[in-house]
This record gives C-alpha cells, sequence and structure tokens, in this order.
C-alpha cells in the first residue's frame, strides 16, 4: 500500500511597522513631524511622498532611516505650515532580507485649540 499526499509550506515575513495616522507641527516637541516607524526588520524608506487631497504633492524625500522624526515631514510646503486637513501618504519600505514592501493611507494633520 502507498499514499502521495502533498504539503503546501507558506512562510510569513512579518515585520511590525507602524504609521501615524495624526500628527502636530506646532514645535512643541511632541509629534511635530510625521514618519514611519518600524522593528529592527525595517532597514529604511526607500521614498516617503505625501500629497494634499487634490493629488498635489506636498512632501517627498528618499533613502532616509526608519525611527528617526527629523527626516520626517514638518507639515511643511515649502516653508509655510499647511492648514489642518487630512493627507494622503505613500512609503517603499526595505526590509533588511530585500523585500520591498509599499505602504499607502491617511494621516490627519492637527493643530492646538487657541
Amino acid at each position: 500500500c502507498s499514499a502521495t499526499d502533498y504539503l503546501l509550506v507558506v512562510v510569513k515575513k512579518e515585520s511590525r511597522v507602524f504609521i501615524p495616522n495624526v500628527f502636530s507641527p506646532d514645535d512643541d516637541i511632541i509629534n511635530d513631524r510625521f514618519t514611519l516607524f518600524g522593528d529592527s526588520k525595517v532597514k529604511a524608506i526607500r521614498l516617503m511622498r505625501i500629497y494634499d487631497r487634490w493629488g498635489g504633492m506636498m512632501f517627498e524625500a528618499s533613502d532616509i532611516p526608519p525611527n528617526d522624526p527629523q527626516y520626517g515631514w514638518d507639515g511643511r510646503v515649502k516653508g509655510i505650515p499647511v492648514d489642518p486637513a487630512v493627507f494622503v501618504y505613500f512609503f517603499e519600505v526595505e526590509f533588511t532580507d530585500g523585500r520591498i514592501e509599499e505602504f499607502k493611507g491617511d494621516v490627519n494633520v492637527v493643530t492646538k485649540q487657541k
């Protein structure tokens, strides 16, 4: 008697990536810049773009380190702070195993009430 069976092995390559959905660029040193945060498997942010709701590019950066807000968007366009609104982000992220993933979503820019 003989038997044959097939087995599918799926390897899930999970990395933890956190992208805030709100930030407040009001120079209080708390959440003043928007960037991507990740675990030790995140090698670099190959591309980061921010768009307004009409598709106009507000910010672009490439080959920046993760987890370092100083390289992120400060909520300004040509040196002028944007009004509170919802913006669309696009990240192209490189992982230590050579994998590249894209992340898309939106972020709210808020300011403190005076």
